[in-house]
């Protein structure tokens, strides 16, 4: 019987809680949320390069093995990072070549090429 008392009054002094600090709950139910919500948009930015270069990079690449498809990798990425020498990394530049998709099949055979901008 006294477990039983006792786990009323304990049901009992949940609910009075409850019922008194229903605002406070919900309030830190809402921060919660709200700092939940906060890091995910953070974490998916973090995911993005940050680079302001980015997009200029990836269209260079795109449109230089459009023109030269037997083009090396290896051969893109001096050129590119010749180009952009002091802005981008020669790290970042492999990893966002990499990264892109857009590396056409291999060839049989390496080809010279030169970097392709966008008019």
């Amino acid at each position: 019987m006294k477990n039983n008392a006792n786990n009323l009054a304990r049901i009992g002094i949940k609910l009075l809680m409850e019922g008194v600090f229903s605002d406070e709950i919900s309030i830190r139910e809402f921060n919660e949320v709200a700092r939940k919500a906060i890091s995910d948009a953070q974490r998916e930015k973090a995911k993005k390069p940050r680079s302001p270069y980015y997009s200029e990079v990836i269209e260079v690449i795109k449109l230089t093995w459009e023109k030269y498809p037997c083009g090396a990798k290896t051969a893109l990425l001096d050129a590119l990072a010749a180009h952009y020498h002091g802005k981008v990394s020669r790290n970042a530049l492999d990893n966002w070549i990499s990264l892109s998709g857009l590396r056409p099949p291999k060839p049989e055979k390496y080809t010279r090429l030169e970097l392709v901008f966008p008019q």
